[in-house]
């Protein structure tokens, strides 16, 4: 019996912790800083696999009137509720919230992904930094598909 109660902690744990599993689509804006200019971003998407030690960004990107990006997959390591890329920390993930910084030493550049839960929503904050100054910001709020 208390191997039953052991094995369903587990099972649950590992259910808790698979909360942005799914495909999520969208629409936001995109934000210039520095200038103040604004786009609105028709489509915002993305792709996550969450599994217990693991979260995968299999797909991703947004179309913003003329600018557009895409990501490629990426694997990130899932220990203790951090996230850790080519075992370096770059974020950190709980049930509701995912936290991703990268900084890019060769040109002093800093991304910093925001993702907030909400039942089948996904409110997304990207910001990018150049020599710590803030650049762009791109927020959207994205449904489960």
């Amino acid at each position: 019996m208390r191997g039953l109660v052991i094995l369903f902690s587990l099972v649950f744990s590992a259910i808790g912790y698979c909360e942005f599993n799914g495909d999520y689509l969208g629409d936001g804006y995109t934000q210039m800083l520095i200038s103040g200019k604004k786009r609105r971003c028709q489509k915002i998407y993305l792709s996550l696999v969450q599994k217990t030690h693991s979260l995968i960004i299999k797909d991703g990107g947004y179309f913003c009137e003329d600018m557009i990006a895409t990501y490629d997959e990426v694997f990130f390591e899932l220990v203790d509720n951090k996230l850790y890329y080519q075992d370096k920390l770059v974020g950190s993930i709980n049930k509701n919230k995912l936290n991703l910084v990268v900084f890019d030493q060769s040109d002093n550049s800093l991304f910093n992904l925001l993702l907030e839960k909400t039942k089948h929503k996904l409110k997304y904050q990207e910001m990018w930094y150049q020599h710590e100054v803030p650049q762009m910001k791109l927020e959207g709020l994205l449904k489960r598909q």
